[in-house]
């Protein structure tokens, strides 16, 4: 950088100000007017307190963040503005310069030996060459910096982490919450009030009597939030579920025992523990009946849905049999036709087929009737022709109790020969109510699994008369020409909202 004196008497002007010779710089000393610089080997020149101002007046520090991420990025770095020792270290005497003069002996990022120094780097705004400036280090100033820095820094960790933790708890919180006033709602419906307290084996008369004399316990919390989720689980077949889930099935009716060892519990909370026989002995029911008849319509409508749900050596089995059973049949024709058979069969060639079968085509019927039950245990193929919205299955759980409720105030209690079983079973008219509440629910999935059958039989029923358009005929044509006017008003609709 050249001095001022050698600057004085020449006829330059700051490019900064654009002030002449021995002109007083905006808001300078007299004494300013002749201090002059030459930082860079071109043309430029300025007064010094110009060029000071110039430099401390560029976002220094965002300058070197945009050439430590360009440089992480492109390993270029030619075009940056720098600042060496801005960083924490720096400040407490450890001098990192980042110089990006490709000259230096040091380098990029090596350590400086002059620790007392603090070295910045900018760009000639005209040659674009670099321009050092070096300033003493202030001890007291670095380490206010490095106290504040450290302040700063933990006041956002804490303030974020703060914030993070409350939106957390909020959150966990207000979902317990919903989930327990959902358990309320459900054991009231289900529930008679007196029922409830005997379940929870409080000594109360009703739940506003048990929070008057804080007689509430801790497991109260945990059956009412939980009993939503068990709900969920409990559609679930026990075949179908994780071992967790399962576990969580079979063990929630445990909380409302006050151990699990005594079984002499009130017949209200033993009839939880056999809610879970009853699931499962209800699902080997719809296992064995209407999951194979879902099985079968999809093996008529969508066999692919069942052959990704095979292994390699069902498939290879299934295929070997499929041929043997065809060369068997063939055969069998044959036979017919040579002793004349006609070719509807009557009642006496059933009857004949039935004894004479082949012991080969009986292994294919029972091998495929085993295939059957397995793959109908092991999958629900209910699912296939509708899909599934985990939404749509929050709804109807919710709704569940509800209409079980209904059925079996409706219906179930004028069965004369229902209410005596009930009452024999029962200790006082609430816990029949209960018991009767439960019966319509199991009523409920029952009329709930008839009607998607219905509804599954009826859009089967519309895929296996599916039939395809000859291509060119008349008939192609007229639907080619509607879904062109159909494409061509989706598009006009699409370009005006644009």
């Amino acid at each position: 950088m050249s001095s001022s004196s050698e600057l004085h008497d020449s006829n330059d002007h700051c490019w900064i100000c654009l002030g002449s010779k021995d002109e007083i710089p905006p808001m300078g000393k007299p004494k300013d007017a002749h201090d002059w610089v030459k930082p860079c080997s071109c043309s430029l020149t300025a007064h010094r307190i110009c060029f000071i101002n110039w430099v401390l007046s560029i976002d220094l520090e965002k300058k070197r963040a945009e050439r430590i991420q360009e440089g992480a990025n492109n390993n270029n770095n030619n075009n940056n503005n720098t600042v060496q020792d801005f960083s924490l270290w720096g400040r407490i005497g450890i001098h990192i310069e980042t110089s990006s003069n490709p000259l230096s002996p040091r380098g990029i990022g090596s350590v400086s030996n002059d620790r007392s120094r603090t070295t910045i780097s900018v760009k000639c705004p005209q040659c674009s060459r670099l321009i050092f400036l070096k300033t003493e280090k202030e001890p007291i100033n670095s380490l206010r910096m490095s106290i504040q820095e450290f302040i700063i820094f933990g006041t956002k960790f804490v303030s974020i982490s703060t914030l993070v933790s409350t939106a957390i708890t909020a959150t966990v919180a207000s979902v317990a919450a919903s989930f327990s006033a959902a358990g309320v709602h459900i054991l009231s419906t289900l529930c008679p009030e007196s029922v409830q307290m005997r379940l929870l084996n409080i000594p109360a008369s009703n739940l506003l009597d048990a929070l008057d004399r804080n007689l509430i316990p801790a497991r109260f919390f945990a059956i009412t939030g939980g009993l939503p989720i068990y709900l969920l689980n409990f559609r679930v077949s026990p075949f179908k579920t994780s071992n967790l889930q399962e576990f969580y099935v079979q063990s929630f009716p445990l909380l409302c025992m006050d151990r699990i060892n005594n079984m002499m519990v009130p017949r209200a909370r033993a009839g939880l523990l056999i809610l879970n026989l009853s699931r499962f002995a209800y699902n080997i029911f719809f296992s064995l009946t209407f999951n194979r008849i879902y099985y079968r319509w999809v093996r008529t409508v969508q066999p692919s849905s069942i052959a990704d749900r095979l292994s390699l050596e069902e498939l290879d089995q299934i295929q070997a049999e499929n041929k043997e059973e065809y060369e068997l049949q063939l055969e069998h024709d044959l036979l017919k036709q040579k002793k004349g058979y006609h070719s509807s069969k009557s009642f006496f060639t059933k009857i004949y087929d039935f004894i004479f079968k082949n012991d080969s085509m009986r292994k294919i019927k029972r091998s495929r009737s085993r295939r059957e039950i397995e793959n109908c245990i092991k999958h629900d193929y209910s699912g296939v022709f509708e899909k599934k919205s985990v939404y749509l299955t929050i709804f109807t759980t919710m709704l569940w109790p509800k209409l079980g409720e209904i059925v079996a105030s409706k219906l179930l209690r004028h069965i004369p020969l229902l209410t005596k079983f009930i009452n024999k079973y029962a200790q006082t008219p609430d816990e029949g109510t209960f018991i009767r509440n439960i019966i319509g629910c199991c009523c409920v999935v029952l009329l709930k699994d008839l009607f998607n059958l219905f509804l599954t039989w009826r859009k089967v029923r519309q895929l296996s008369k599916i039939r395809i358009v000859e291509y060119g005929s008349k008939e192609w044509e007229e639907s080619a020409s509607v879904k062109m006017v159909v494409d061509s008003i989706l598009d006009a609709e699409s370009n005006a909202d644009i």
